[in-house]
């Protein structure tokens, strides 16, 4: 995981992950797999008698939709855990990781923009109260719990400098 290092007179206002809704996508893939995994392991179950190559593929195609949900899901899951976002008096820097495959970080200094908008985008966003958060396109930030109050942390840090 990344550190940011303040300078001289920053101050932190918030650190925080994005909202849980970022892993309901992996579940539901990871559901889809597991019951595939099943259906094949029950197709081998009752071909065993019938024929062997059908039962043993059935069975291999199984364990292979078993073992590609459950790393899958770990790796997903895994990098979402270490995705967050960090106001501070002078900045907004997001980390976003991938585990393995991608590691991003975005950064924009307070003095490149003067506004920031949150957003909230159909029913659902306004149940589950997450949003979006966007920096005049500089940076814009998906699964945002409560926007509209990080947006209100973000121009009172503006304010401050």
């Amino acid at each position: 995981m990344r550190k940011v290092t303040l300078t001289e007179g920053e101050r932190l206002i918030r650190v925080s992950s994005e909202h849980w809704m970022t892993y309901v996508m992996p579940l539901f893939i990871y559901v889809l797999l597991t019951a595939g995994g099943i259906f094949f392991l029950l197709i081998a179950g009752y071909t065993v008698a019938e024929s062997d190559w059908i039962a043993i593929s059935s069975f291999l195609l199984s364990f292979i939709l078993f073992l590609a949900g459950c790393h899958g899901f770990y790796f997903v899951v895994l990098g979402e855990f270490t995705s967050f976002y960090v106001i501070t008096t002078q900045r907004v820097v997001h980390f976003k990781n991938v585990i393995i495959l991608r590691e991003e970080m975005s950064e924009v200094s307070f003095e490149m923009i003067k506004t920031v908008e949150a957003s909230k985008r159909g029913f659902l966003q306004y149940l589950l109260n997450y949003g979006s958060l966007n920096f005049e396109n500089k940076l814009i930030i998906n699964y945002v719990s409560h926007p509209h109050s990080v947006a209100r942390d973000v121009h009172q840090a503006m304010g401050m400098r």
